[in-house]
């Protein structure tokens, strides 16, 4: 199964982020966590097998914080297959697949829950937030969505497509902001944008 196009996702969080931490809807607790995958993370360099999952890291597995360990197979119980787990001095990223989708989780370096994040197309996002934002932008495609929750809290940030602008809003507690909006110079490119995965 192939992912839709995910572009330049920390500019985007960074951005989304900025504007909702005048609005507290996260909070501040997404701050440090947004350089995290561009600071020191190194590749993975220990491999384990555990039941049939396959554990990566970039340090060996019991240099993982055990409450980040702990709480990441509480929050997510039905993890299978891959966990890649890279360390850094802001905290732990783990990487994983749940329900066919691409997740990251990120833990502080006390190995306490931040947030996680996932990737979906359009046609995807539950039928309450595309209806709102379907109403507020009747002419736009929604095309990719990245969906950030800290357990309490859902920030979207989805990227519409009409056949002359790309806009990239969020939309948190009913509320949307626009974080990026570009203007299409050959509207024939929107056709390599736009796709039936889209929700129309």
């Amino acid at each position: 199964m192939t992912h839709p196009p995910i572009f330049d996702g920390f500019t985007l969080i960074k951005n989304a982020m900025k504007a909702y931490l005048g609005a507290l809807c996260l909070g501040l607790i997404l701050t440090p966590f947004i350089t995290l995958g561009q600071t020191d993370i190194h590749p993975a360099a220990y491999t384990y097998n555990d039941q049939g999952n396959t554990i990566t890291s970039n340090v060996p597995l019991n240099e993982i914080n055990s409450h980040a360990w702990r709480h990441f197979h509480h929050i997510f119980p039905n993890v299978t297959g891959d966990e890649n787990w890279f360390f850094s001095t802001q905290g732990y990223l783990v990487s994983f697949s749940l329900n066919g989708r691409p997740y990251q989780a990120y833990f502080d370096p006390h190995g306490y829950y931040r947030y996680s994040l996932h990737h979906y197309a359009g046609k995807e996002i539950p039928r309450e937030p595309g209806e709102i934002i379907r109403r507020k932008y009747p002419d736009y495609q929604l095309n990719v969505v990245t969906e950030i929750t800290d357990g309490e809290k859902i920030v979207y940030l989805v990227r519409l497509v009409n056949p002359t602008r790309i806009k990239t809003i969020s939309l948190c507690d009913g509320e949307i902001q626009v974080v990026e909006e570009e203007a299409i110079d050959d509207p024939a490119a929107t056709a390599t944008i736009t796709s039936p995965q889209s929700y129309p």
